[in-house]
């Protein structure tokens, strides 16, 4: 299977699973990944995903362009049209027409290249090994990153640095990356993904509701006035204040004793 998926707790772990091909994205792989977060998104049980490839040597290395680009380039103007519109079921599977609130984070170990960094970029939270690095190459290949990932790497780091990555298709490693605050943590190769369950475990322990009405309150924020998104905030304040969950917290503090949310 192109997607390997495994749940821990109340955490997905999605693992690309093409390690013979640095986890490059053919169209089988698409639509796997395009399940997989589906089952996320929809699965109450589930309340945080992480993100990561198999192997040491990538984390995704992006379209694989003997199969994806080629039927790409193949498709009719209709065909791509009739593609971009769909839900969300096309490249990348998170990076455009998919909306969740629950947090997701990547454990980006080893080469995060093109669509696989337009995919970490979609990501709530990027975490590195040291051998990881980033670039948005296609501009060598004379096409575009088009899954969001100029877009997205223009909101995420300094313009000026941004464009110089996209301009020259320029790599960036793991240190570089974290100085830029690209990524938040970078870790060894063999710590990578224990310390990135461990955080996710941590956001675990925390009310989901509260926790997806940050993320919410964020993407929110990101594109309106602060006067708006103070009111916004102040609306998702007075809903959370009326559930179970927000009982159970202060209740909780009061007897010295770990909180037990349900999310309600």
């Amino acid at each position: 299977m192109a997607i390997l998926t495994e749940v821990i707790d109340k955490t997905f772990l999605i693992t690309i699973n093409r390690p013979e091909a640095m986890n490059a994205i053919d169209p089988e792989t698409v639509k796997e990944l395009d399940e997989a977060f589906d089952r996320f998104r929809d699965d109450d049980d589930l309340w945080v995903c992480v993100l990561t490839g198999a192997g040491e040597r990538a984390f995704c290395a992006g379209a694989d362009l003997k199969k994806h680009i080629t039927s790409q380039t193949a498709a009719s103007d209709a065909d791509r049209r009739a593609q971009y519109f769909k839900p969300h079921a096309q490249f990348g599977a998170i990076c455009r027409n998919y909306s969740t609130f629950k947090p997701i984070i990547a454990a980006v170990n080893g080469a995060c290249m093109g669509g696989g960094f337009e995919i970490a970029l979609a990501c709530d939270v990027r975490f590195a090994s040291e051998n990881a690095k980033f670039a948005l190459p296609e501009p060598k290949w004379g096409i575009l990153p088009g899954a969001g990932g100029i877009q997205r790497l223009i909101r995420a780091v300094p313009r000026s640095f941004a464009m110089e990555m996209l301009l020259d298709a320029r790599t960036v490693g793991a240190e570089e990356a974290l100085r830029w605050g690209l990524v938040s943590r970078v870790y060894p190769q063999e710590k990578l993904l224990e310390e990135t369950l461990k955080y996710a475990a941590s956001i675990c322990e925390k009310a989901p509701l509260a926790v997806r009405a940050v993320k919410e309150c964020v993407l929110y924020g990101e594109n309106v006035s602060l006067t708006d998104a103070l009111q916004y905030e102040t609306g998702l304040r007075d809903f959370l204040m009326r559930t179970e969950d927000a009982k159970e917290g202060p209740k909780a503090f009061a007897e010295k004793r770990k909180a037990n949310f349900k999310g309600q």
